[in-house]
């Protein structure tokens, strides 16, 4: 693959080899051949956002969750391990919204600064918080639930596993997509970062993290 301390890495990333200029042959090679995941409009992922059942705690979970994924570029493990500090943090004097990923690939911590486009992400899960009454800053926000006698949904005193997280995913169903995958919200979050002004110099410290 391209050397991941370039833009061209990103434009991998994005499938955008159409701007790629001076790529050696063999590293693209039948690559533009293959699927390499679905990028949605910001329509598309307002359709997603919008089709969550917010009636119950379940609906408010997952469409918190998506948001996440989709609205701040989250991996599915990020997003079980956020605590109620971390979604709710701010970024250094300017105290503009950040969500706080203190353990992200190779162990690495980053914050995701909350712009225009994704303010959406913090109102997605402030209303699945405040439906869970959590008082402790320190407790973690996402966790698994079940459906008891009665008709409803109760959230449990755990942390929701990964594998719960991707369900959520292969529950949607979009117009016009098979399925998609969790990846897939984290490939939309790069496109409209660029879509929305962010430099690929930025989004690649953000992506590589």
């Amino acid at each position: 693959v391209a050397d991941d301390s370039t833009d061209l890495y990103v434009k991998f990333i994005l499938n955008d080899w159409a701007k790629v200029e001076n790529a050696r042959e063999e590293q693209i090679q039948d690559k533009t051949e293959k699927d390499y995941g679905v990028r949605l409009t910001l329509e598309e992922l307002e359709a997603v956002i919008r089709s969550f059942d917010v009636s119950h705690i379940k609906g408010l979970r997952d469409r918190a969750l998506v948001s996440l994924m989709a609205g701040a570029g989250l991996r599915v493990g990020e997003v079980v391990a956020l605590t109620m500090e971390d979604v709710f943090d701010t970024y250094n004097e300017s105290k503009q919204r950040a969500i706080h990923i203190r353990q992200g690939k190779y162990n690495k911590s980053r914050k995701v600064v909350m712009n225009s486009w994704n303010s959406w992400v913090i109102q997605a899960v402030k209303s699945y918080t405040d439906a869970l009454k959590l008082d402790s800053m320190s407790a973690i926000v996402f966790r698994p639930v079940k459906f008891v006698k009665g008709g409803s949904w109760v959230s449990l005193n755990e942390t929701l596993s990964k594998r719960a997280a991707q369900d959520a995913v292969d529950a949607i169903a979009i117009v016009g997509y098979e399925k998609l995958a969790a990846h897939d919200f984290r490939r939309t979050y790069a496109k409209l970062c660029i879509k929305y002004g962010m430099t690929w110099e930025a989004l690649r410290d953000n992506w590589l993290s």
